[in-house]
């Protein structure tokens, strides 16, 4: 009993510094620091290192472990087709709308409900453009959104690292669904079982954290390819739209009128950060909502996405 206390009491000890030290990598790289990549290798490092505890813990804890990863294989070969078909945005027609970089745009008419959105697809080499979208902006701004996609295609180290970090979350989610089964249908010691829970907890926690952190700075890097492209007022105006469009729907009028030159977003803290991303990682303790929303925010606050943007004004 107490060894797997003292296995849990580890693991929560290296949780809270993996997020802690995403935070801080989050942090200094919205302030454009020198040392951020340094903190992005040292949040690797101690998130490798938990997931090593992690293992370690499942060796200890639980007896038959070649079972249990079978039965994890099965879970997660079944999400997988699941979560692409909940993500997969199907359009009812398709018109070429021009080229970028060599890569075509498509504008994409939606099935019924309007979608205010725009995609880069790695596999098709294809930029995708709805049609609500392209109806409510300007040509500079939609210009600013196409360049910002085109951005994503430029950044290829990104782009695996969240297509990795997606696929991984599924694995994950297969890992907890199986562990939860288990725990339900086994004869487990209600130690080991506090255990278990614990130990789950903290990986759902860590991992949504990793991957907003290293998602958002893969669209902050489009951001700031399409700043330099269109300019900071034409991409901001846009983003602005697009957020407003999808919360709001019409009443998003008024977004044009923001004076963007004279607009301050404020400074941005540590702690700050910490609490938006243990607010957003630890709505996933609860496996339901691993159903109702897959994949955790891929995209940052819009706050701090026009932060950086307006850093460019200042250079």
């Amino acid at each position: 009993m107490l060894e797997s206390w003292a296995t849990s009491s580890l693991i929560l000890f290296v949780a809270i510094l993996v997020v802690i030290s995403l935070s801080l990598l989050y942090c200094s790289y919205l302030r454009r620091e020198r040392w951020w990549k340094i903190s992005g290798i040292f949040s690797v490092a101690s998130f490798a290192v938990y997931i090593l505890l992690f293992f370690w813990s499942f060796w200890n804890l639980l007896s038959n472990l070649l079972f249990i990863l079978l039965v994890e294989l099965a879970v997660f070969i079944i999400l997988l087709p699941i979560f692409k078909v909940v993500f997969e945005l199907k359009f009812e027609n398709e018109e070429k709308y021009g080229e970028i970089d060599g890569i075509p745009v498509i504008i994409g008419y939606e099935k019924g409900k309007k979608v205010y959105n725009a995609f880069y697809t790695p596999l098709k080499r294809k930029i995708f453009v709805t049609k609500s979208l392209k109806d409510v902006l300007s040509g500079e701004e939609l210009k600013a959104v196409i360049y910002h996609e085109s951005g994503h295609s430029k950044n290829k180290w990104w782009m695996i690292t969240r297509s990795t970090a997606m696929m991984f979350w599924v694995l994950i989610a297969a890992v907890v669904l199986t562990t939860l089964f288990l725990l339900e249908m086994g004869k487990f010691q209600p130690n080991l079982k506090v255990s278990l829970f614990i130990t789950l907890g903290a990986l759902l926690i860590i991992y949504a954290t990793f991957f907003m952190v290293f998602s958002w700075i893969n669209e902050h890097e489009a951001d700031l390819f399409a700043v330099k492209k269109s300019g900071y007022e034409n991409f901001s105006k846009a983003l602005f739209k697009t957020y407003f469009y999808n919360v709001l729907g019409d009443y998003a009028e008024f977004v044009g009128k923001i004076d963007l030159k004279n607009f301050n977003s404020g400074d941005v803290t540590p702690f700050e950060i910490l609490k938006i991303l243990l607010k957003q990682s630890i709505y996933y303790l609860f496996p339901r909502n691993i159903l109702n929303q897959p994949i955790p925010q891929t995209h940052p606050p819009l706050r701090y996405r026009i932060l950086l943007a307006h850093q460019t004004l200042k250079c």
